[in-house]
């Protein structure tokens, strides 16, 4: 497992552009992006943990391969936001 740190924005994407088709997965997960240091989830509605199933909660991290070969593991963060409508 890797080591927990402070990710760089470029691990951040690559974190993202690794996990975002398992993560677009999860219950109400509409997109995936990055900020602040994680891969940011975003949601149309935050269910508590105890709501969901074991295996429906989105990981608290996700790991990915650093330039050295080393791991690090990226956090993510689940943010509500309103469901994106195309105008017509």
């Amino acid at each position: 497992m890797g080591s927990p740190g402070i990710p760089t924005e470029e691990e951040c994407r690559q974190a993202a552009d690794q996990y975002e088709g398992q993560l677009v997965g999860f219950p109400n997960v509409q997109g995936v992006g990055i900020g602040n240091g994680c891969v940011n989830v975003y949601v149309s509605k935050k269910i508590t943990a105890d709501a969901l199933k074991p295996g429906d909660q989105v990981p608290k991290w996700v790991e990915v391969s650093r330039q050295d070969g080393s791991k690090i593991l990226v956090p993510t963060e689940v943010i509500e936001q309103d469901p994106l409508r195309l105008e017509e």
